[in-house]
């Protein structure tokens, strides 16, 4: 979705990026896409928007280990790309973890922009395995995600469908 502040209006208006459903919780991100813990999160919300967050992640700390998780994410982001070309074998390992530490943490089921970069990371490792099957598999997944997060229609999206048609093909 897109959103923007109208002063004229003195409202948000949100432009959907896919269709939504009747009583269909609609959620924006205020956050870093850096994966940061409570504290970090909180900080940047605080100087960027000017107000103390209370969203249930925040709320939470690290009281049922969301922060050890969120540390462990970032740290995944931060190592994946020199791995994916010295160890590539080791990337499809972490990409698994990652997947399981956003479901975890309950940002893994329906957050398309979290999940998406994770599944195009396994998709990347079994292409340079050339484990074909398994990397069509990752990249399923990741149309699943980002049409949830996106809408069918979407760039991504349809770039993914073509990707995917082109190697069915061969």
């Amino acid at each position: 979705a897109i959103h923007y502040w109208r002063p004229d209006l003195h409202m948000m208006v949100v432009h959907a990026g896919r269709d939504i459903a009747k009583g269909e919780e609609i959620c924006i991100c205020y956050g870093p896409s850096a994966f940061y813990e409570t504290e970090g999160r909180r900080d940047y919300i605080r100087n960027k928007y000017f107000f103390h967050c209370i969203c249930e992640m925040c709320q939470e700390g690290n009281t049922k280990g969301g922060d050890d998780r969120m540390a462990k994410i970032r740290a995944f982001h931060e190592n994946i790309s020199l791995e994916m070309f010295t160890r590539p074998e080791k990337v499809k390992e972490e990409v698994e973890n990652c997947l399981h530490l956003l479901q975890e943490q309950r940002i893994g089921h329906r957050k398309g922009h979290c999940v998406a970069p994770v599944l195009h990371y396994g998709f990347q490792a079994c292409m340079k395995l050339n484990n074909i099957s398994l990397a069509c598999s990752y990249l399923e997944r990741e149309l699943v995600s980002i049409r949830s997060s996106q809408g069918d229609d979407s760039y991504k999206a349809l770039d993914i469908q073509n990707m995917l048609a082109k190697m069915k093909a061969c």
